[in-house]
């Protein structure tokens, strides 16, 4: 994929730059900072080039192994092309 993105924070970013930090960010159930919606924007199948999520073991054919949800597999199988 050749797509590049080229926004930038200020593009973004509606109010004065001090909330573009997760110290400033709303917190979900679990007290996690989550971006503001204004900040988000969301990937399209085929966008991303890279995608780096936690792995703790890997079968022979690279399948992450681990007691999640599959939060990340759903993601990765919808992600890609």
């Amino acid at each position: 994929n050749t797509s590049t993105s080229t926004s930038t924070s200020s593009e973004c970013n509606n109010n004065s730059g001090s909330d573009i930090f997760h110290k400033d960010w709303p917190r979900n159930k679990w007290g996690i900072p989550e971006a503001p919606s204004y900040l988000t924007q969301l990937a399209q199948p085929g966008e991303l080039d890279l995608i780096i999520v936690p792995g703790l073991g890997f079968d022979r054919d690279g399948g992450r192994l681990g007691q999640g949800k599959g939060y990340y597999d759903r993601f990765i199988t919808k992600m890609s092309v």
